[in-house]
């Protein structure tokens, strides 16, 4: 009998990812969409936090009775029902995240010096990697 302790090791070596009798290949295109997926999440969470931002700030507003609690009210209503809904849609229900990428690079949420140069390159010439 088998125990687990004994399939539990990993090496990587080369591109290639070993877990215990197991061999699992990282090929440069699995490399790059690994990448992509997590430069979209980094794009959702700071998409997300600026519209937060905007409704905290509506917030304090509130607080120093620049607004009242109405409008308040409408401005969480429309957060939900709009902005957050339309954001979870295009990061998470319906994700393309190649484009998602393209856009987040465009709108400034995704700096093209914090991208791979391979990606960069990439993104650039419009070239989906997978």
């Amino acid at each position: 009998m088998r125990s687990f302790a004994a399939e539990s090791w990993a090496i990587y070596h080369g591109g290639t990812l070993f877990l215990g009798s197991m061999m699992v290949v990282a090929t440069p295109q699995k490399i790059l969409k690994k990448q992509v997926r997590e430069w979209c999440s980094v794009a959702y969470e700071r998409e997300l936090g600026a519209e937060l931002k905007k409704l905290h700030d509506s917030f304090h507003a509130w607080e120093h009775g620049k607004l009242n609690c109405f409008d308040l009210s409408d401005l969480i209503h429309h957060f939900h029902d709009d902005t957050a809904r339309e954001l979870y849609k295009t990061y998470v229900m319906f994700a393309d995240d190649w484009s998602n990428l393209k856009r987040a690079v465009g709108l400034g949420l995704v700096s093209e010096q914090e991208l791979s140069a391979e990606l960069l390159e990439l993104v650039r010439k419009d070239t989906k990697p997978y």
